[in-house]
């Protein structure tokens, strides 16, 4: 039983580095989202990234190597929700 349940919790573990593996994959893809420093980044822009972004995340994405795929800072995205809420 204890076997069982230790091949569970790694099965559970993988799936999941798979999704996330895969949504920053996705996030990679999307052209024109990528940020840079000391860039103006437009209202359009950041409102297009909190989306792209969310979506990552929601696909199994960690928020941190999500931001760092498109060259913002986890700082950046939480400005970026303020400033457009």
């Amino acid at each position: 039983k204890m076997k069982k349940q230790t091949l569970e919790k790694e099965l559970n573990r993988k799936e999941k580095a798979l999704a996330e593996a895969a949504a920053l994959l996705v996030l990679q893809k999307v052209p024109g989202i990528h940020g840079g420093k000391g860039r103006l980044i437009t209202l359009h822009e950041r409102r297009k990234i909190v989306e792209m972004l969310k979506e990552a995340r929601q696909n199994g994405a960690r928020l941190k190597q999500a931001c760092e795929v498109v060259g913002i800072t986890d700082r950046t995205y939480q400005r970026y929700i303020i400033y457009i809420a």
